[in-house]
């Protein structure tokens, strides 16, 4: 399963499974394995997220680039948050902007997409909500605001 040109993106296989802790289990099993390989292969296993999880997820990946360098442990759990383990304690954020703003004492720098900025800004008009269980709200005040553009 290959793709025929070695540059090309690595294919996905979407594997559906009965039960949760299955898929659970294979899934950490699989992660611990640091080297995973089918037939010489590398596998990268992981969850199926929607396109906009994945979206919002991506945010964060030059802030996560930079907490490995500086070996600062971390955990992004579902849906897209971002826990940083500091030496006071850890702390949450729920957007790569909030990430960027809280990590600033550390050096780290990250570059921001547009989205990112305009959930930043609409934040800090008041325009969107403080806790980010209401986010549901904000995330579809942005679509909205975006299709205006």
């Amino acid at each position: 399963m290959k793709p025929t040109n070695p540059n090309a993106a690595p294919r996905s296989v979407v594997v559906k499974f009965l039960h949760f802790q299955t898929k659970q289990r294979i899934l950490h099993k699989a992660w611990a394995t640091k080297d995973l390989q089918f037939n010489g292969s590398r596998v990268a296993l992981d969850h199926d997220y929607s396109n906009a999880v994945q979206r919002k997820r991506r945010e964060y990946k030059d802030i996560k680039k930079q907490l490995k360098e500086r070996k600062i442990k971390f955990k992004s759990p579902y849906p897209a948050i971002l826990k940083v383990q500091l030496e006071d304690g850890e702390v949450s954020y729920s957007s790569a902007w909030e990430a960027a703003e809280g990590l600033q004492h550390l050096g780290i720098r990250a570059k921001l997409s547009e989205a990112e900025m305009r959930e930043r800004d609409l934040f800090k008009l008041g325009l969107l909500p403080r806790k980010r269980e209401e986010t549901h709200l904000s995330t579809t005040l942005v679509g909205d605001i975006e299709s205006l553009s």
